[in-house]
């Protein structure tokens, strides 16, 4: 009989090490309104896997992974209460070890580039926005299904993305003087994330990288005072996202070989596999706090998902549903 105390001979063993080094050196030079930072960062990283199956040792399985990132920017400052900034730079994210999928996986690089301003040259308003290009070698991807106990992570095939941000806030006590402060921030991004080749005989050329949203956002509008108290609401909009490479539409319950099944069939899988699309959604969320004057103390009270609506945030080993209504109340103390 098993148990806590009594879990039987060990058939299998997988252990996972991992160490890295790394070093960054950078130089700041000015002329005049420009600031030019050129910069170089040397990677090193060690993955291990030692796999052990009942008497067997089957040895240590090495990955090592030496990069080189080179990044340039470059800032102005020659406009009234403005700076215009650029950027461009060699970047990578390390695959994960643990995975059901083939070990190692190949880090992921690209070429990441931005332009950008920041400004409060119109009274009132403040401003900042940014667009951006990057280019990835072997995105890595994770589908919405697990293996075994283990999430499946895989180098999929190279993409591209375009993206835009911009926050925007106004403030009324730039233009008249007053004890309270109406305010109105914005914030927005659009991402077009797409492979920009097929893979492993899946055409997924020109499909969207499975996660990311086109669209997201929020308003806010709030009211402060210089008596302490601020009172707030937002208005938060999560786009909709595929979860797998093909980029299925339906949410369609699928056996462990990833193809749907229909009313009626068996299903013999351990673990839950749901593909398709999250669908978009809005949330009502609101805050209250009160600053002391006197003390480094604040009181808050925060309300998210007002409406109480019921959505979808991933699929991620089934559906995961959002949070219901919730409040949350704290204490912030500086000493």
């Amino acid at each position: 009989m098993l148990d806590v105390d009594s879990r039987g001979i060990k058939t299998r063993d997988v252990t996972y090490q991992a160490s890295a080094v790394s070093a960054y050196v950078q130089d700041i030079v000015q002329a005049g309104d420009w600031t030019i930072t050129p910069g170089l960062r040397a990677e090193y990283y060690t993955q291990t896997r030692q796999r052990r199956a009942l008497i067997t040792d089957l040895g240590p399985h090495e990955s090592h992974n030496g990069l080189l990132l080179p990044s340039i920017s470059v800032l102005y400052t020659g406009l009234p209460n403005t700076q215009i900034f650029a950027n461009i730079a060699r970047g990578y994210t390390p695959a994960p070890a643990r995975t059901a999928e083939d070990f190692p996986l190949k880090p992921e690089t690209g070429i990441n580039s931005q332009l950008g301003l920041r400004s409060t040259a119109v009274a009132g308003f403040s401003v900042e926005s940014a667009i951006f290009f990057n280019r990835i070698t072997n995105t890595v991807v994770q589908l919405p299904f697990l293996e075994n106990g283990i999430n499946v992570v895989l180098n999929s095939a190279d993409s591209r993305s375009y993206r835009v941000d911009l926050g925007l806030q106004f403030d009324t006590d730039r233009y008249q003087h007053s004890a309270l402060n109406l305010f109105v921030q914005l914030a927005w991004n659009y991402t077009r994330a797409e492979f920009t080749e097929n893979f492993a005989g899946s055409p997924i050329k020109g499909k969207r990288v499975p996660e990311i949203p086109e669209h997201s956002g929020s308003i806010t509008i709030g009211v402060q005072s210089q008596s302490g108290w601020q009172l707030s609401a937002s208005l938060s909009r999560f786009g909709q996202f595929y979860t797998d490479p093909l980029n299925t539409e339906a949410l369609v319950l699928a056996d462990e070989d990833r193809e749907p099944v229909g009313p009626g069939a068996a299903l013999e899988i351990r673990e839950p596999a749901v593909l398709g699309s999250v669908a978009s959604h809005s949330l009502l969320s609101a805050r209250a706090s009160y600053q002391f004057t006197n003390h480094d103390l604040q009181v808050w009270l925060q309300g998210r998902n007002l409406a109480d609506k019921k959505y979808i945030t991933d699929l991620e080993n089934g559906i995961r549903p959002g949070a219901r209504r919730t409040l949350v109340a704290g204490v912030k103390l500086g000493f």
